[in-house]
């Protein structure tokens, strides 16, 4: 798995897109161009099925995240986590059964600039950031959490675009 870890980093870094929580940093599977050179170790770890790389900054570990409807939803679900350390170790995580899973926020970050979704997306980010929306990311980081703030503000939202209630 030390390849694939390396051909993440080279690749993280060869670009300026990314978010950055901590130690991670997390960007879309776009940004990488060439899978091929990955085929046999992503085969080693069940050919996970994912779009968005978890990279630690700091050890040689990362994980696959599949977030549900990623091209069409404002704020995806997380639905897995395939999560590799320890020499190759995997950890499968299954989000699907919670009722309370992570959400994404931000997703523009994630993705190459010129991608019409990073574009819609950073037009609601910042409609958002104006309205206050995005305040204490650690209170919105859940489905819940989310849906709770947006209607205490009274808002919803109708694809990619905020509406008062």
């Amino acid at each position: 798995m030390t390849s694939l870890y390396q051909g993440f980093r080279k690749a993280f870094l060869a670009t300026s897109r990314g978010k950055h929580i901590g130690e991670f940093s997390y960007f879309h599977q776009s940004l990488i161009s060439d899978w091929s050179a990955y085929k046999s170790e992503l085969e080693e770890i069940g050919n996970p099925d994912f779009n968005v790389v978890k990279l630690s900054r700091k050890q040689p570990k990362f994980s696959l995240l599949q977030y549900s409807n990623f091209d069409t939803s404002p704020f995806p679900v997380l639905k897995y986590s395939f999560a590799v350390h320890n020499g190759g170790n995997v950890f499968v995580t299954d989000y699907t059964q919670r009722s309370n899973p992570p959400i994404l926020h931000r997703k523009e970050l994630l993705l190459p600039a010129d991608s019409p979704i990073a574009i819609e997306s950073a037009k609601l980010t910042n409609t958002l950031e104006k309205s206050g929306l995005l305040k204490n990311a650690k209170a919105i980081g859940t489905l819940v959490g989310w849906n709770v703030r947006l209607k205490e503000a009274g808002f919803t939202l109708l694809g990619y675009e905020l509406v008062n209630l």
